[in-house]
């Protein structure tokens, strides 16, 4: 049986004013990088720095959530052991 690593928390790593996207409107654009050991998440906002800070320190959380819970958006969780007796 392989045991899988212990991945540690993301966390929010900076959150820099940027230039504004192409096509886009408003002059107030951050972008914010999410990271742990394995990988990093790089995103854009409109906002000011610390509603964009907020929102990466909320997405963040979300992501240990799925991270401990084993849930992703992409992989449905296992059903409910309740259900499965139904």
């Amino acid at each position: 049986m392989s045991v899988l690593p212990t991945l540690s928390d993301y966390k929010v790593t900076s959150v820099t004013k940027s230039d504004t996207p192409s096509q886009t409107r408003g002059k107030d654009w951050y972008q914010y990088e999410i990271s742990n050991e394995v990988s990093t998440i790089t995103g854009q906002r409109l906002g000011t720095q610390k509603q964009v800070q907020q929102h990466a320190q909320d997405y963040s959380e979300q992501l240990n959530e799925r991270l401990h819970s084993g849930g992703s958006y992409y992989r449905p969780k296992k059903p409910d052991a309740a259900k499965k007796s139904n």
